[in-house]
């Protein structure tokens, strides 16, 4: 079975976060094929820069957080290309008014339905509109 991991999850696998401890232990525990979009690397480092603006990491501990993602890209994730039939069901699912969801994670939730993948996020409303969208989901604990 295989998880896509969404930016939430790979916030706490690789930041201080407040949902870390839960993401490493479930990390220890499963063995899924994890697949990560490549919009999820453009939206792991926007939160990156947005914590060095914010003055929450220095440029170096930022820099040191990027090359860690990278590795860990490279040596333990299939990366999803977006392409545009994904882009089309996210367009679909923010129209989805009750969802309330943002752009950012319909994209997430479209690649992960498109993929035939549970979704792995912390976000309680992303997990929501997973499964009124009949995807399997899961938060990690």
């Amino acid at each position: 079975m295989s998880h896509y991991l969404d930016t939430s999850v790979m916030v706490a696998l690789l930041l201080q976060d407040a949902h870390s401890s839960k993401a490493d232990a479930w990390l220890i525990r499963a063995r899924p094929i994890f697949l990560v979009s490549d919009f999820c690397t453009i939206e792991f480092a926007a939160v990156v820069s947005r914590r060095v603006r914010m003055n929450q990491l220095t440029a170096e501990t930022a820099n040191l957080a990027l090359r860690r993602f990278d590795d860990w890209l490279s040596r333990t994730v299939q990366v999803v290309r977006c392409a545009p039939e994904q882009m089309a069901l996210a367009g679909q699912i923010v129209r989805d008014f009750p969802s309330k969801l943002s752009a950012p994670d319909a994209i997430h939730l479209a690649i992960t339905r498109h993929s035939g993948a549970t979704l792995a996020t912390f976000d309680d409303r992303l997990a929501e509109a997973a499964r009124r969208h009949a995807v399997p989901v899961m938060i990690p604990d």
